[in-house]
């Protein structure tokens, strides 16, 4: 389940329709984690999905408090 603040820059879009989860924004959230872990500066992966480099920052860090399982 993603965090209430994930909706102040992606708002909500419906369930994901690869797993039928409840919010398909999760795969989003995960692609973004996972460029910046491949060393893609996280300028770059902001400016790819037009969100701000803190909202990238931001889920480095929730990823990282628990301990990289996703959301």
């Amino acid at each position: 389940m993603l965090p209430s603040w994930v909706d102040e820059e992606m708002p909500f879009s419906g369930p994901c329709a690869i797993c039928g989860g409840d919010d398909g924004r999760h795969r989003v959230t995960d692609a973004i984690v996972e460029r910046v872990r491949a060393r893609e500066s996280v300028e770059s992966v902001a400016q790819d999905f037009r969100l701000s480099e803190g909202f990238v920052y931001r889920l480095i860090v929730e990823d990282h408090r628990s301990g990289g399982r996703g959301r």
